[in-house]
């Protein structure tokens, strides 16, 4: 009898303690707790909050100041005198051509048609002088030889024909109009290094004639 209420006693102990012996092992759960319920979604950085300052970096704000020429400049007319307005246009190549960005140098400047034989002869000799005084020059092409409005290929035509450096075929969108430019084409244009118009000149113009002018601004004369 006493050895049977023994049995029964050390099988109980067996029974009830899970771990040893003759008992069944239990695995843990595989819910770790609420400790841990951020598990796999926290990495100890915080992904969800970029610090606001750093939208700083991406402020372009200022950015459209980059067109800007930073020049206290205000056009006043198109006469001896006036202070040009600033023309902007594209050139044979298709890129934005602008009066002001020639700022600090002597400009010649000319307007007219392609089919204009005196306009022919201006072209003929503008990128040579330019070149001998170091001064910007530009062929605006106002109509091709169809007597249309020309376009970019007009303009690159022109380009190639007279070996310019520069040909414009129309006023980009927001800038001055040609036609108080161009009132009687052919019309050239020399314009000092501050954008003051130095001299105008109507229908036929010689090359001396805008040679002496160039020489009285890039030689002081």
């Amino acid at each position: 009898m006493g050895t049977l209420v023994l049995t029964l006693l050390l099988l109980g102990c067996d029974k009830d303690d899970g771990f040893g012996g003759d008992g069944t092992r239990v695995d843990p759960p595989n819910d770790t707790g609420p400790f841990y319920t951020n598990n796999g979604d926290d990495t100890g950085t915080d992904t969800t909050d970029t610090d606001p300052g750093t939208t700083d970096t991406a402020d372009t704000a200022d950015t459209a100041d980059t067109a800007d020429t930073g020049l206290d400049l205000e056009g006043t007319g198109y006469s001896r005198g006036d202070v040009a307005y600033n023309l902007v246009a594209p050139d044979q190549d298709d890129d934005d051509w602008a009066l002001y960005g020639q700022y600090g140098r002597v400009i010649i400047l000319t307007f007219g048609d392609a089919t204009d034989s005196r306009f022919q002869e201006i072209s003929g000799w503008l990128a040579s002088l330019g070149s001998q005084y170091g001064a910007a020059t530009a062929a605006f092409l106002l109509t091709d030889s169809n007597l249309t409005q020309a376009d970019v290929d007009a303009a690159e035509s022109w380009a190639d024909t007279y070996s310019l450096p520069t040909v414009l075929y129309r006023p980009t969108d927001g800038s001055v109009s040609t036609s108080p430019w161009a009132s009687t084409p052919p019309m050239t244009y020399v314009i000092d290094q501050e954008m003051v118009i130095h001299w105008t000149n109507q229908g036929n113009t010689e090359q001396g004639q805008v040679e002496d002018k160039v020489k009285d601004l890039v030689l002081g004369k």
